[in-house]
């Protein structure tokens, strides 16, 4: 999933208030997780807008990673 999430992270960083970015993560069933194993704000995200990747372009595989397993079910 595209998930748009606050820029400020948590705490909030007063310069990036009211910014977003960009960030590829899943939905675990109860919350939002980024791709990224170490993001700096943490590994639950408050995501205002998010978007299914349907298909992935050519060339592109997805693999499994260990730091994601917890969350993970069938």
């Amino acid at each position: 999933m595209l998930l748009v999430v606050s820029a400020a992270g948590e705490p909030p960083d007063s310069q990036l208030m009211d910014k977003s970015e960009i960030v590829i993560g899943y939905w675990t069933g109860e919350y939002f997780r980024p791709m990224i194993a170490d993001y700096p704000w943490g590994k639950h995200l408050k995501a205002s807008h998010w978007a299914m990747l349907r298909k992935l372009p050519k060339g592109i595989f997805l693999q499994s990673r260990p730091e994601f397993r917890e969350d993970v079910g069938e």
